[in-house]
């Protein structure tokens, strides 16, 4: 996952693109056995491991918790995903009415992100199987959530990781880091996919653990997979981003 410039993005390209990150994605295994971004992949195992262990008591606490009905309304798995489609539909129509290249192709790439980013979520919940807090009544022992869920494998089965956070963060990372010029963009978009996550355990629909490896996953496939950009790149694109917004202006003025 070695930043290489990112691909040259569009309709046609996108899905040319997708398989070019998932060759990246599922190979990644064999860079870690030549030794290669072991760091990333221990403080993601120790964390990970952690959280699996308090996992058992979060479905018993959010379960006798009213304080959390509002966010639950609101913050819905229906509602989070159209709030997110919402934000890239929004950002897609200013892009298309303003000419602006920049916000265009941003679009684009947060959709790569979301698809890449499902795409692993489908295989690995279709492997295993774990059952979502509000599923489970009762347990003494965090393994008895795994491998049970009978659902069929399209269905997105199981409940490691989140989807929605996995979805929320890849969305979430590439404005942040193509508007990261902006200092409110990066803490927006974050605290937006935070809420989401924050919402997927309160719902009972997650456990912690399934939480954070949405995240962490999500933001790994959008940064270093899909953005996987030099500073040149970044920077090109950006002054022709700047030109277009002095045209823009002109011809306003």
């Amino acid at each position: 996952m070695t930043p290489g410039g990112p691909k040259p993005v569009s309709l046609l390209r996108l899905i040319p693109n997708i398989l070019q990150d998932q060759k990246k994605i599922w190979l990644f295994p064999a860079k870690l056995a030549r030794g290669q971004y072991w760091k990333p992949a221990v403080i993601f195992v120790v964390i990970t491991g952690a959280l699996f262990m308090v996992d058992p008591y979060d479905p018993s606490y959010f379960r006798h918790a009213h304080q959390f009905y509002y966010l639950d309304v609101i913050v819905s798995g229906h509602n989070a995903m159209l709030a997110m489609w919402l934000v890239m539909l929004g950002a897609m129509a200013i892009g298309l009415v303003l000419s602006d290249s920049y916000m265009k192709n941003t679009v684009l790439y947060a959709c790569q992100a979301l698809i890449d980013s499902e795409l692993l979520t489908q295989v690995l919940k279709g492997i295993d199987r774990r059952l979502r807090p509000q599923d489970v009544m009762t347990y003494r022992h965090f393994l008895d959530s795994w491998f049970r869920d009978k659902g069929p494998w399209y269905a997105g089965p199981g409940s490691f990781p989140s989807g929605h956070e996995i979805a929320a963060i890849s969305i979430a990372t590439v404005f942040a880091v193509r508007y990261r010029h902006h200092f409110w963009a990066p803490w927006t978009a974050y605290g937006m996919a935070g809420i989401i996550g924050i919402s997927r355990i309160t719902l009972l629909s997650h456990f912690p653990s399934d939480v954070f490896a949405g995240a962490f996953l999500g933001y790994v496939i959008a940064r270093y997979v899909v953005l996987a950009e030099p500073h040149l790149a970044v920077a090109a694109e950006e002054e022709v981003s700047q030109q277009e917004e002095v045209v823009r202006a002109s011809a306003a003025g």
